[in-house]
Formats: structure tokens, C-alpha cells, sequence
């Protein structure tokens, strides 16, 4: 029973500690498949100048967002965003520089130095901000930054549980399934922290924007990879909680040694 569960505890655990890492750091690099994780993705491409500017303009004399070097959509990460143009085409991203605050003017100014087109569209996007997302902006950064933490906390545990599960190989102590036991529990509420206030702000805040969508034309859409990556390696954290419950205490022997047990020595 015992060979199940500690290599299904192994191998569960080291595929969900891989996942995690790549949900971690997803779009701080413009490489594959790296820019194609992201929490989500704000979507400016069909912003409405006309609206914002309380002015008629026709389509016509609406300059495109490419033309105007502005992306259209910023795919957000944890700790840094990638850029892509009007057709998705991802371009460029930014440098790990701490956990990512949602702030959609400051997505424009932090690249675009001195551009007076840019701080146009950054001060348009700041009026479009709605209400009920301005007042509550403080506790949806706090939420990421509390998924971003204990995303980490959930890599570090999964990391110790694997180097614990391989000692568990060669050595039996009651003690060493317990602490098993609790790296597993651990790295379960951990990541499950860190998905579910994920999960939950930018479904609060996608929803914001959905009902100003027509006014404004900014939306904002969660990232299916990320979170597949982030659910499933949740999904595993509990499986290996699951292994380690059915891993028994009562043989005194290691466990490789029950695999391989010495030849007696023939004189």
C-alpha cells in the first residue's frame, strides 16, 4: 500500500509544484508558453473616445490604438504585464518589479514616458474607472497581494513536502508522516487561498467593468490558462493530503528496505 501512496504522493506533488511555478511566473517574459499565462486580460481595443470625450467623433477620425503606439490589451500577471497589439500579438512585457497593483491609468504611464497621447488615453481611462471599483481599489489590491503571497507560501510548502515524501522513503518515524501530513494540509489551503481570492476579485472586478462596457468600451477577461494551471495544482495539493492520510505508521522497517531486503550471507 505504501508504494502507492508515497510515489503517488511524489509524483502528484512535484506535477502540482511545477504547475504552480508557472502560474508564479506567468507574462514576466514575452517567451512560450510564459506569455500565455496571465490573470487576466484588460481589453481597450474598443474604448470610446466619443463617450469619454463628451464629444461626436467619427469612426472615421478615431486613429487606431496601433497607430497611436498604445496596446490594446495588457495581459496582467503577478508580478509584471505583457502588452499585445490590436490583433492579440503579444510584443513586449515588463520586468518583475513587485506584486502587480490593478491600476489601469498607471499600465500606460509606467511605458510610455512624455507621450502626450498615451496620458490622453491614461486620463480617459481614469474618468472610465467606475465608481464602485475606485471605492473598493484598496481591498481588491489587498486580495491580490494576498493571492500572490500565499501562492508563494503554497511553492515553498509543496517544495519541502516533496523533499520530506523522498526521506519517507528511507526512513520510518510516525513523526515524518506527520509532518507529511501537515505540508500537504498546508500546501492545500495555501494554494486554495490563493486561487479562490484570484478567482474572486477579478470576477468581481471583470463584472464591474461589464456593466460600463457599453459606455466605455474597456472590459477585462480572466485568463483560462492561468487559472486551469492554478485550479489543477490545487486539485493535486489535495490529492497528496489524500495519499499521506493512507500512508501507514505501524511497519518498523524503511521502506526501501521492505522493497529490497538484505541476502543472507552465505560462509
Amino acid at each position: 500500500m505504501n508504494v502507492l501512496t508515497l510515489f503517488g504522493s511524489f509524483f502528484i506533488t512535484l506535477f502540482s509544484f511545477i504547475l504552480a511555478i508557472l502560474v508564479c511566473f506567468g507574462s514576466t517574459t514575452n517567451d512560450s508558453p510564459l506569455n500565455r499565462i496571465y490573470a487576466a486580460q484588460l481589453d481597450i481595443s474598443n474604448i470610446n473616445f466619443s463617450t469619454l470625450l463628451n464629444i461626436d467623433i467619427p469612426k472615421s477620425g478615431i486613429p487606431s490604438l496601433d497607430n497611436l503606439d498604445v496596446p490594446s490589451y495588457f495581459n496582467l500577471g503577478i508580478w509584471s504585464y505583457c502588452m499585445a497589439n490590436s490583433e492579440k500579438k503579444i510584443y513586449q512585457c515588463t520586468k518583475p518589479a513587485g506584486i502587480r497593483d490593478f491600476n489601469l491609468q498607471r499600465l500606460l504611464e509606467d511605458n510610455f514616458d512624455n507621450n502626450e497621447v498615451t496620458q490622453l488615453v491614461g486620463s480617459i481611462i481614469q474618468m472610465a474607472i467606475p465608481k464602485d471599483l475606485k471605492d473598493d481599489m484598496d481591498l481588491y489590491n489587498s486580495l491580490m497581494r494576498c493571492m500572490a503571497v500565499t501562492l508563494v507560501i503554497g511553492i515553498a510548502l509543496m517544495g519541502l513536502a516533496v523533499i520530506v515524501n523522498v526521506i519517507r522513503w528511507l526512513v520510518h518515524r510516525p513523526f515524518i508522516n506527520l509532518v507529511g501530513r501537515v505540508l500537504a494540509l498546508l500546501s492545500f489551503l495555501s494554494m486554495g487561498i490563493s486561487a479562490g481570492t484570484s478567482t474572486g476579485t477579478y470576477v468581481l472586478i471583470k463584472n464591474i467593468l461589464k456593466d460600463n462596457y457599453k459606455e466605455y468600451g474597456i472590459k477585462l477577461t480572466l485568463g483560462r490558462n492561468f487559472y486551469a494551471l492554478l485550479w489543477a495544482s490545487v486539485v493535486g495539493c489535495l490529492a497528496n493530503f489524500v495519499f499521506w492520510i493512507f500512508t501507514r505508521q505501524n511497519n518498523n522497517r524503511p521502506f526501501l528496505m521492505r522493497q529490497f531486503p538484505t541476502a543472507p550471507i552465505v560462509e
